[in-house]
């Protein structure tokens, strides 16, 4: 994501003792979509530092709630891979399948 003189608001991911930048979550000239990205941050990055920026100055910051789930091993180029969402290989065969559920067919044209 570049980083243009409109990006005033950022959120950054540090690590519990704030000596290493995981990653910078969201960039945005936008004050409301910010705020979102901001909620957002503290459901999916348990146990980390966030930081919330207006340009310099620190809106926000918290120690969000739970425990780290992701091995340090995940962190590649400083973007966190929380394991989240579902690998792209799982929609391949066209079958998808979420934490409990059935397998599901999605739809082939």
């Amino acid at each position: 994501m570049a980083k243009t003189a409109e990006d005033n608001f950022r959120i950054e991911v540090w690590d519990r003792e704030e000596q290493a930048l995981s990653e910078t979550i969201s960039r945005s000239p936008d004050s409301t979509v910010s705020q979102a990205a901001w909620q957002a941050a503290i459901r999916r990055r348990p146990g980390m530092l966030l930081i919330h920026y207006n340009s310099r100055h620190v809106m926000e910051k918290i120690l969000t709630p739970g425990e780290v789930k992701i091995p340090p091993q995940t962190m590649i180029e400083g973007s966190v891979h929380a394991g989240l969402a579902l690998p792209l290989g799982t929609f391949a065969n066209g079958m998808c399948c979420g934490p409990g559920a059935d397998p599901v067919r999605t739809m082939q044209r």
